[in-house]
């Protein structure tokens, strides 16, 4: 029985563990494409930057409402529901490719990384959940592991479909061909992850009751305003989101200027972008 059980744990942990690395995986992309449309929509880098700020700025506004919505529907529903809003932001940004419209794309992103943010308010605590107490620590670093491999690999494919091949002068693409091959670029990237997330609901959607059996029920806690009257959980808030804000900004500005026309180019984008991971 008691084999069972853990076998049953270690299922549900490695289910809760692929989400991870596809959260990484995808939010390591928007580097590579922050510095494609640059060059497809003609912008200075200030207005490119506004591609991870859109992306980044749904952790800022969703994190509450996502901790809200998991407290009422616990956490494996709040998965699917994150996954179905990613598709929702994939679609958005195959759309965005195809008409090339930036309001678009930043709209998507932000849909898509509202739909990451509920993920990771749900499975953060569901992977340190499913085990034993003392363990949980290293069920996180173990996950995290995961996610870092998703990071890395994400720019490698970013760069590869949003880069490659794709010449800018003066901050815009050359010609109508290759600005519609960067488009294209785009466009194939978020069809594969869609389909890819998409995969991963169903999948985790026939593994909703191996890791809801799994899981110990959630005990009981503070409401979720109360988080505003502990001085550690402001201060720690505040923490988070200088340094993961100085993160992103440092990783974005430094894939423009690595990929430049005076440093490395659009056309060396594909080994310099992966770097920065």
């Amino acid at each position: 029985m008691a084999s069972a059980r853990s076998t049953q744990t270690t299922l549900a942990f490695a289910a809760v563990t692929t989400l991870f690395f596809a959260w990484g995986f995808i939010t390591s992309l928007v580097d590579p494409l922050v510095a494609a449309v640059k060059g497809i929509f003609t912008l200075t880098d200030f207005q490119a930057q506004a591609s991870a700020f859109a992306f980044f700025f749904a952790y800022f506004v969703v994190s509450l409402p996502a901790a809200a919505l998991v407290g009422r529907l616990k956490a494996v529903p709040s998965i699917l529901m994150a996954l179905c809003t990613m598709i929702a932001g994939c679609l958005i940004m195959l759309a965005a490719a195809n008409v090339a419209n930036y309001w678009l794309v930043l709209l998507g992103l932000f849909v898509l990384a509202s739909g990451i943010t509920i993920l990771q308010v749900a499975a953060n605590p569901l992977a340190a959940a499913l085990g034993d107490p003392r363990g949980s620590h290293f069920r996180l670093v173990l996950s995290q592991t995961f996610n870092s491999v998703g990071t890395f690999l994400g720019p490698l494919l970013g760069a590869h479909l949003f880069l490659k091949g794709v010449e800018v002068k003066e901050g815009t693409v050359i010609t109508p061909e290759i600005r519609a091959q960067a488009l294209a670029g785009i466009d194939s990237a978020y069809f594969w992850i869609c389909g890819l997330i998409a995969a991963l609901a169903v999948f985790f959607y026939l593994s909703r009751r191996v890791v809801t059996e799994a899981a110990p029920p959630p005990a009981s806690t503070a409401g979720l305003l109360s988080a505003f009257s502990s001085k550690w959980a402001l201060l720690g808030g505040l923490a988070i989101f200088l340094y993961v804000g100085a993160e992103v900004a440092i990783g974005t500005q430094m894939a423009l200027f690595l990929n430049s026309d005076a440093i490395w180019g659009h056309s060396d984008a594909a080994f310099g972008v992966p770097l920065l991971g």
